[in-house]
């Protein structure tokens, strides 16, 4: 019986369908990499850069291919587990990735506010700025006095959404 009125779930994942190995195959490499980096708590894989997983999913996948049957040297667990959290990792994170890239699609093509002030901008700059730096563990820095160095910093960054707020600013800035 698939009564829809009992319990709504058409057209969510059947998550039953997974081979349960894999999870616990993660799990154990999650606990030995909590066991060895327990700074920063069961999360801090977060913290690390995409690029870095690439690397180590692609390492473990070329260790495998050599000899499907090998094991870590460092862990003591074979490849083919290493592989699997690292591509867990990935997968969590493009996620992340993709829904930041949409939402600074949808902001870069947003109207500007017309009523946008060198202070909202600084406001709106330093913000991102600070979740940057929590972002790469270099917490907060304090907020600049001169509006020089604002405008080099705005006109420096290659963020898509500072940019659109320095196209923005770049008239109401030389007003000021």
């Amino acid at each position: 019986m698939n009564d829809q009125t009992i319990k709504a779930d058409a057209g969510k994942p059947k998550v039953s369908l997974v081979p349960t190995q894999i999870i616990y195959a993660i799990a154990k490499v999650r606990e030995y990499g909590n066991n060895k980096y327990p700074e920063g708590g069961p999360d801090n894989w977060k913290n690390v850069e995409i690029e870095r997983y690439r690397d180590a999913a692609y390492r473990h996948l070329l260790e495998y291919i050599k000899d499907p049957h090998g094991y870590d040297k460092e862990s003591g667990l074979p490849h083919l587990y290493h592989l699997a959290c690292n591509v867990a990792f990935l997968c969590e994170l493009e996620t992340f990735n993709i829904k930041i890239r949409k939402t600074a699609e949808i902001k870069r093509n947003s109207a500007p506010p017309s009523d946008l002030s060198i202070e909202d901008i600084m406001k709106d700059y330093w913000i991102i700025q600070i979740m940057q730096n929590i972002k790469e563990n270099k917490g907060i820095k304090p907020l600049p006095h001169k509006k020089k160095s604002l405008k080099s910093k705005i006109n420096a960054s290659a963020n898509p959404v500072i940019t659109r707020v320095s196209s923005i600013s770049k008239k109401r800035y030389n007003k000021c």
